[in-house]
């Protein structure tokens, strides 16, 4: 019955999305200067200049093709802007007055030391959060959110890590992220969605590699989609990525000026990350034995098995359908995998993978919003994994997660995380054999039902 709700849950998606329209989030300058310590990317990862700066973000609609590499981009704004006469050209000349940049004969180079000297002030903004021995929470919102949906639980979220915080003696400051996840038929704009936020996510870690403070706490929540943009931000995340450019991939890997940010005390919280459960494969190559990003400390995984977005309606359909995205929902296999991808830590020091499973609600299927999250029990758990230095409580049977696929057991050692056997000489041979994918796609086209 399985692959004919699949197939059902399809048809019904692709008639509802009929006639429906997408847009891309574009970010005027009244939201610019309302969130002014923000950083605003847009669907290629260009950062938007201060909020000082006017930016006529409806010309980024005009003159190129919406199927167009450049449509939609602040790249392509400013391009038609230089031109001279252009009728935004007033735009272009406060853009370069701002950023100090003489323009060069040729556009791109303008463009990219323009890009340059808004990543130096993104970096300065990050350690200036960091000042006076706070802690710094960077927020990633997922696909779908326009700016207002998005500070609505940013605030919220905002307001909850603030009082945590404080009870603990910590002082917090926020950096909020906001980028073109695109707005509109959710199952539409799902596929350009997923395109965005890696080009997004690498252009992020090249302002995260240019902090001073490596020493900074970083605390990163990330919800949902937001988990694909901080997975290329932190490491290699192109294991699920088929057909991309291969700059793309030579960025992934941390090549052409996109070295991985040498960040030393770094958690991430990630709430039913919409990705499958290899999307860190590519972080630890098995043949080099080489790790292929920044390991955070301590990964806190908020799965569901219960979640209707990321399950892609749960009964009707599967969470392999139109994009895998069954890390949120496959417990198990996600602790397994992460836990495999991320092996190589053991080189860098002690780290940890977490996870909390959140509890299925009344109402069968679990509500893909933060805010509902937020009201369920295991929300402090959560919350506490990120922010804390204490342990997980060892009630919680899904607290930690375990190397082996199977049911999820504690450490005699509680609350030490539980050891991870390291690969056999054989079993190396093997991937390598197999090649760098083998385990992402076993993963991908072998989980059963939970």
């Amino acid at each position: 019955m399985k692959p004919i709700g699949s197939v059902v849950a399809a048809l019904l998606f692709a008639i509802a999305c009929n006639g429906c329209a997408s847009k891309n989030v574009l970010y005027r300058d009244a939201e610019r200067r309302q969130d002014a310590t923000a950083l605003f990317l847009d669907r290629e990862g260009s950062l938007y200049p201060a909020a000082s700066v006017a930016v006529p973000v409806q010309q980024m609609l005009e003159g190129a093709r919406p199927s167009s590499a450049e449509f939609a981009t602040l790249r392509h704004l400013y391009q038609q802007s230089a031109v001279p006469g252009a009728a935004s050209a007033a735009a272009w000349r406060s853009l370069l007055a701002d950023t100090g940049v003489t323009p060069d004969a040729a556009f791109t180079d303008t463009w990219q030391q323009i890009q340059q000297v808004l990543r130096a002030r993104a970096s300065q903004q990050l350690d200036r959060a960091a000042e006076d021995g706070r802690v710094v929470v960077l927020l990633v919102h997922g696909y779908n959110n326009d700016y207002r949906e998005a500070a609505a639980w940013y605030e919220r979220v905002e307001r909850d890590f603030r009082e945590r915080g404080a009870a603990s003696g910590q002082t917090l400051s926020f950096v909020r992220v906001y980028w073109d996840g695109l707005h509109g038929n959710a199952f539409r704009i799902w596929g350009a969605a997923q395109l965005n936020g890696p080009y997004v996510g690498l252009e992020l870690r090249r302002v995260l590699a240019g902090v001073d403070n490596r020493d900074m706490p970083l605390r990163v929540f990330t919800h949902s989609s937001g988990a694909y943009v901080m997975n290329n931000a932190l490491g290699n995340g192109s294991s699920p990525l088929r057909g991309m450019q291969d700059a793309y991939y030579r960025r992934a890997a941390g090549l052409d000026g996109y070295g991985f940010p040498p960040l030393r005390n770094l958690r991430m919280a990630m709430l039913v990350p919409a990705q499958p459960p290899t999307a860190m494969a590519n972080y630890h190559h098995p043949r080099l034995e080489q790790t292929f990003g920044t390991i955070p400390d301590r990964l806190i995984l908020g799965l569901s098995r219960h979640d209707f977005a990321t399950g892609k309606g749960r009964r009707l359909g599967s969470c392999r359908m139109a994009g895998n995205t069954c890390m949120a929902t496959h417990i198990r296999y996600s602790c397994a995998a992460v836990r495999r991808d991320l092996r190589s830590s053991e080189s860098h020091g002690r780290k940890q993978v977490w996870a909390v499973a959140f509890p299925q609600p009344a109402l069968r299927s679990h509500p893909h919003a933060v805010a509902s999250y937020m009201q369920d029990g295991d929300w402090k758990l959560f919350a506490d994994a990120l922010l804390l230095d204490t342990a997980l409580e060892p009630a919680n049977q899904a607290a930690l997660c375990e190397r082996r696929v199977g049911p999820l057991k504690h450490s005699d050692a509680w609350p030490d995380e539980i050891k991870v056997r390291a690969a056999t000489a054989p079993e190396r041979a093997a991937e390598a054999d197999a090649g760098w994918h083998w385990w992402n796609y076993w993963l991908s086209s072998s989980l059963p039902v939970e």
